[in-house]
């Protein structure tokens, strides 16, 4: 349904809610501008490490 919503409407789309690293990635693929995965990186003990591996599904490293 992101990738139906993406395609309808002329503004940003930011997925929210439930965001992973391997999530993150499927809704960037479905279209989305971006993601906010707040409780995933405030809910780690290591957020460095936890922002490597959203850069590694998003292929930015």
């Amino acid at each position: 349904k992101l990738n139906e919503v993406c395609s309808r409407i002329e503004i940003p789309v930011i997925a929210v809610g439930g965001i992973n690293p391997a999530r993150a990635k499927k809704c960037i693929d479905a279209g989305a501008h971006g993601v906010a995965a707040i409780r995933d990186l405030f809910n780690t003990s290591n957020i460095k490490a936890k922002l490597s591996e959203y850069k590694i599904a998003l292929g930015e490293l």
